[in-house]
């Protein structure tokens, strides 16, 4: 056992140095890594929820969707773009979108309201929020005290209009499914975030934890490697995706 423990932990080491020597060379984030992971297995199932499957091919061009749609809604690299979402492919869709540009995101829990979640938005900066048409109510009241300054988009409002303080949209429709240009993302590194995730907040307002491009290609494949996980086995994840284990062990 302890050998087995040396041997995934000298693997992790390795793998950690080629990705840091590829993104020394020629930069390389969780972006290039999905359109590596495209290039070995394009047809191999990457994702289902609620009885819908996609294979990494089809995650990569929802999220090449997102990227050309965040090109035209004027966000760039260095931007941090509060998510505020129940579980949905969707939410996976954004994550890797918005690392084709270089920008990070926020995973707010849906859940908080008022002080805690207007203290996540600040504490990180976010130049833009994009939201669940559910979670309408929790924006309004951050408008209603804060001021509609920062740029708001609504997702899924399909039955519903979206409130006039955000702009409806739905970057799956309407938007190229090819690669935006590495050139967005120049400079960005492999240290740099990817999002942020925050505390619970139990024992006062909710923390950020900065999530690098690096520690996200790491974290998933190392407990993959512990519990023997390999290519075609599933891994079922019951949790929200703005928590970190969902993640960084579910996801990535």
């Amino acid at each position: 056992r302890d050998l087995e423990f040396l041997k995934v932990v000298i693997g992790v080491k390795r793998r950690g140095d080629a990705l840091v020597a590829l993104d020394k060379r020629d930069g390389f984030t969780t972006a290039d890594w999905l359109e590596a992971c495209v290039g070995r297995s394009p047809d191999d199932e990457a994702l289902v929820f609620e009885g819908q499957s996609w294979s990494f091919k089809e995650l990569d061009e929802n999220a090449n969707r997102v990227a050309n749609w965040g090109v035209g809604a004027g966000l760039a690299a260095g931007d941090t773009v509060g998510l505020l979402m129940e579980n949905s492919a969707a939410f996976i869709f954004f994550v890797f979108g918005l690392s084709k540009l270089g920008a990070s995101a926020a995973l707010i829990n849906h859940n908080l309201t008022g002080g805690p979640f207007a203290h996540c938005v600040e504490q990180t900066g976010c130049k833009a929020l994009i939201f669940d048409t559910s979670l309408c109510a929790t924006i309004g009241a951050y408008v209603d005290s804060h001021g509609g300054g920062m740029r708001m988009f609504c997702y899924g409002s399909v039955d519903a209009d979206a409130p006039a303080f955000a702009l409806e949209i739905d970057p799956f429709r309407g938007h190229a499914a090819s690669s935006v240009p590495r050139e967005l993302r120049a400079g960005v590194r492999i240290t740099d975030t990817l999002f942020h995730i925050f505390t619970s907040g139990t024992t006062g307002l909710p923390k950020a934890a900065r999530i690098h491009h690096l520690k996200a290609m790491l974290a998933g494949v190392t407990m993959y490697d512990f519990h023997r996980v390999g290519k075609g086995d599933r891994v079922y994840l019951t949790l929200p995706l703005y928590h970190s284990s969902a993640m960084l062990i579910g996801v990535f």
